[in-house]
């Protein structure tokens, strides 16, 4: 049931890549569309390293949402545009605070969180 659980999640985040995807557009005057990219990259580079941890070990998830979330917070000092950057912080502490639960096995806050992060910046990158 558990190992079930951790693999409905794990797919719930991979079916989330192409909403992130699809959803940065480019914007002109500023610098948003270059970060929308690298955002975009590091979250599809993250999908790609949470599929290949074991859905029945998810304390192995922390690292790779640590690193994503430290380059969220990056990409949030970089970027020009006001609603962009508070996006990307806001997504940077959601996947921390989504971090620690997984210690003990509960996928609940990160799957709630990494599902609604590509709608996020999908929002933000339009």
């Amino acid at each position: 049931m558990q190992t079930t659980r951790f693999r409905a999640s794990a797919a719930l985040l991979a079916a989330t890549t192409l909403t992130l995807v699809t959803g940065c557009s480019l914007l002109g005057g500023s610098n948003t569309a270059e970060v929308c990219a690298e955002a975009r990259t590091a979250y599809a580079r993250y999908m790609t390293q949470i599929q290949a941890v074991p859905a029945n070990v998810p304390a192995q998830w922390k690292a790779p949402t640590d690193a994503l979330a430290a380059k969220l917070d990056g990409l949030a000092a970089k970027a020009d545009d006001a609603t962009l950057k508070k996006t990307l912080k806001s997504e940077s502490t959601t996947l921390r605070a989504a971090v620690t639960p997984l210690t003990t096995g509960d996928t609940t806050q990160l799957t709630k969180s990494t599902a609604a992060t590509p709608r996020n910046l999908g929002r933000a990158c339009d």
